[in-house]
C-alpha cells in the first residue's frame, strides 16, 4: 500500500468512526425523553467556580509551556507574545486538527525558535504528562475505584503498566540505538537523527531537577482543577452518582484528552462518558451531557481569553 493510499485509508477510516459515533449518540439520544432534563435542572449555584476553574486551568496549561520554553531555550518572548500565540493556536485547532500546532511554529519561528526545538518541546510535554498523570489515574482508581473492573482485572493494572511502558520508552530507544549510525546520508538518516534529537532532549529535560519541579507541580494543580471541575459539574446537573464513579468519568475523560483517535476524540469520548455513565445508574443523555458541556465551556473560555490578548495587543 503506497503512503498515499495508506494516508487516505487512515482519514476514511477516522471520518467512519467519527460518523459511526454521532450516529450512536444521535440514535439513543433520540430514544430518550431526558436528553434536555439535566440542563435545564442545571444549578447555576455551581457555574462561577467551574468557569473560574476553567480559566485558571488554561492559564496553568500556557504558563507552564512557557516556562519550559524558557528553561529550554533562549527564546526571548513576553508572557502576553506568547499568550496571544497560544490561545488563538487553539481556537485554530477547533477548527481543523493541527492546524494550531502548524500555526504555533510559524509564529515561534519569528522568535528565532527552530523547528527541532520547538517538536522537541511538545513531544516532551505530551510524552511527560501522559506518564506522569497516568499515574495518578492508576492510584485513584485503585484507591477509590477498585471495584471497577474489566474481565476481573482492575484497570488500574493496566494503566500502571503502561505508565511504565510509557516512561522508559525514550531510555530503552536511546540505549538500544546508536546515536551516529551512517545510512549514507538519506532521507532514513535525517529522520532517524532527528527522532533520537527529540528522545535525548526528553531524557535531558526531565533530568533538569528545576524544570521537573515546576512540571510536577502544575501538573498537580490542573489535576486537581481538572477534578474539581469534574465534581462540580456533576454535582451541578444533579446527577445521583457515587464517587468511585465521579473518579471513573474524570479518569476516562481526561485519558482520551491525552490519546486522540478523532480530532479531539468528538464523539469518542461522550460515547465512553455516556456508557459509563449506565454503568452508573445514569441514562446515555445524561453521561454525554457532562462532556458536551465540557466541551462548550473550554471553547468559551479559550475564545474570551484569546479575544482579550488580540484586543490589548492592538491597543
Amino acid at each position: 500500500m503506497s503512503k498515499i493510499s495508506k494516508k487516505s485509508f487512515f482519514n476514511i477510516l477516522k471520518i467512519a468512526v467519527f460518523l459511526f459515533c454521532f450516529y450512536i449518540i444521535g440514535k439513543n439520544i433520540f430514544n430518550e425523553d431526558k436528553a434536555l432534563e439535566a440542563i435545564i435542572n442545571f444549578d447555576y449555584q455551581y457555574l462561577i467556580v467551574i468557569v473560574f476553574l476553567s480559566y485558571i486551568l488554561i492559564f496553568l496549561q500556557t504558563r507552564c509551556i512557557y516556562n519550559v520554553i524558557l528553561y529550554t531555550t533562549d527564546v526571548k518572548i513576553k508572557f502576553t507574545e506568547w499568550n496571544q500565540i497560544f490561545f488563538n493556536s487553539q481556537i485554530f485547532n477547533m477548527l481543523i486538527t493541527t492546524s494550531g500546532f502548524i500555526y504555533r511554529a510559524y509564529k515561534l519561528k519569528k522568535f528565532s525558535m527552530s523547528l527541532q526545538n520547538y517538536i522537541n518541546i511538545n513531544y516532551f510535554l505530551a510524552w511527560f504528562y501522559l506518564f506522569f498523570l497516568l499515574i495518578f489515574y492508576s492510584l485513584e482508581i485503585y484507591i477509590f475505584a477498585n471495584s471497577f473492573t474489566i474481565y476481573s482485572y482492575s484497570p488500574s493494572y493496566f494503566l500502571f503498566l503502561l505508565t511504565i511502558l510509557i516512561f522508559t520508552f525514550p531510555f530503552f530507544v536511546l540505549y538500544i540505538f546508536p546515536k551516529n549510525f551512517k545510512l549514507g546520508g538519506s532521507i532514513i538518516e535525517w529522520i532517524y537523527e532527528k527522532s533520537l534529537n527529540i528522545l535525548f532532549f526528553s531524557k535531558q529535560s526531565i533530568l533538569n531537577k528545576k524544570l521537573l519541579l515546576m512540571l510536577v507541580k502544575f501538573g498537580l494543580f490542573s489535576h486537581f482543577f481538572q477534578f474539581l471541575t469534574m465534581y462540580l459539574l456533576i454535582k451541578a446537573l444533579n446527577y445521583d452518582v457515587s464517587l468511585q464513579f465521579i473518579i471513573i468519568f474524570f479518569v476516562i475523560n481526561s485519558l482520551f484528552d491525552q490519546i486522540p483517535i478523532t480530532p479531539k476524540n468528538i464523539g469518542i469520548t461522550e460515547i465512553a462518558m455516556a456508557f459509563v455513565g449506565m454503568q452508573g445508574g445514569l441514562i446515555f443523555s445524561q453521561g454525554l451531557t457532562i462532556k458536551l458541556l465540557l466541551r462548550i465551556i473550554n471553547a468559551l473560555t479559550i475564545l474570551s481569553v484569546s479575544l482579550f490578548f488580540n484586543i490589548k495587543n492592538i491597543k
